[in-house]
């Protein structure tokens, strides 16, 4: 991966973008975080728990965007990807669109930050602390947080659990061989053997 300076960085992103950045920068050693320059085109995405990954430009993911636990995810262009799973903290200095299902959920221990606006076809917020600058389109299931937009000024309350499974596939509520089950699990395994959860682009309502 290619070194960038922080001081490139807050050129890029500005201030208000390296007050979200810089937390977790700190959270690891500058040896352990890893830089490279977009932008990049990629066929998925499976970031495990380690170092956070800034990528300098775009980010284009043909397939699913995984990002475990403490695998901090920082883009300073536009991201574009098929699903995403994140249980790790996201800030896009640009702007966000996801074919399908923008799944977010760390347990309240992280969050995310847009600058630019956000297009998907349904956001799941279970436990994640959510930020949009820009504008949003799509829908939006959210069950522990208050999802709000800058631009249009966009509101979304908590809803029932139940509505989450209506607008789901169901077999991601299926415990597997183990007994495990849960949303969070069961969209991590769907997504992982490529599968979709939600077969077409739509709109829930």
């Amino acid at each position: 991966m290619a070194r960038v300076m922080l001081s490139e960085l807050e050129s890029l992103v500005g201030a208000s973008g390296m007050s979200f950045i810089q937390p977790l920068l700190d959270d690891a050693p500058a040896t352990d975080v890893e830089w490279t320059r977009g932008p990049q085109h990629v066929a998925a995405l499976h970031r495990v728990a380690g170092a956070p990954l800034i990528v300098i430009g775009d980010l284009r993911v043909d397939g699913p965007v995984l990002l475990e636990e403490h695998a901090w995810l920082v883009v300073t262009g536009d991201v574009s990807a098929r699903d995403v799973w994140a249980t790790a903290a996201i800030y896009v200095h640009g702007s966000v669109r996801v074919d399908g299902l923008l799944y977010l959920n760390s347990l309240n221990d992280y969050s995310v930050s847009v600058a630019g606006s956000v297009d998907v076809a349904l956001l799941v917020e279970e436990g994640m602390r959510t930020t949009i600058c820009g504008s949003f389109s799509g829908a939006v299931l959210s069950s522990q947080n208050i999802v709000r937009t800058g631009a249009d000024r966009k509101v979304w309350p908590r809803v029932d659990a139940e509505r989450f499974e209506e607008a789901i596939a169901p077999r991601a509520f299926e415990p597997d061989e183990h007994g495990n089950g849960g949303l969070r699990e069961g969209l991590f395994e769907l997504l992982r053997r490529g599968d979709r959860p939600l077969p077409t682009r739509r709109t829930v309502r």
